[in-house]
């Protein structure tokens, strides 16, 4: 009974694991940058959440939309890029880029999706950290995507 059951959960996981095709992508140069969060669009293409030091290592034909700062107080920031990538299906390209500007926030560091699995991609909304001198030094931020997905709402 007991190796049944072993064979039988090797068995099922090898056939989920031979049903996922893995993919793997980077992106970056020589600087600094981080990937902090990842989710799947309903189209099947993905948004990442991320900061870096510059963007000179997207490629120049990438559209690139930058965001209004919106009053965020990052006056101690290490003057960074806090970003969004949105990336093909197969994770191989990038589609655009949504950015705040250069010092404006330290990064985007979560996205969260109103949508339920299966259906249409609903609202977006991410969240990051700043440093100020304000008497917490800093906070957090919290932003709606509007539906083009280029432009925010601060809530």
């Amino acid at each position: 009974m007991k190796i049944r059951f072993l064979f039988f959960l090797f068995f099922l996981s090898w056939e989920f694991a031979a049903a996922q095709t893995p993919i793997v992508t980077y992106a970056g140069s020589t600087g600094r940058e981080v990937f902090y969060d990842v989710v799947q669009l309903s189209d099947g293409t993905f948004l990442v959440a991320g900061t870096a030091d510059d963007l000179s290592w997207i490629n120049p034909s990438v559209p690139v939309t930058f965001l209004g700062s919106h009053n965020i107080h990052n006056g101690l920031g290490s003057n960074r890029y806090g970003y969004l990538l949105h990336l093909s299906p197969d994770l191989q390209a990038i589609l655009h880029v949504v950015t705040f500007p250069q010092g404006a926030v330290e990064d985007i560091r979560f996205i969260k999706l109103t949508s339920l699995p299966g259906q249409p991609t609903g609202a977006i909304y991410i969240s990051g950290n700043t440093s100020d001198t304000y008497a917490n030094d800093g906070g957090y931020f919290i932003a709606k995507l509007n539906k083009d997905r280029k432009s925010t709402r601060l809530n």
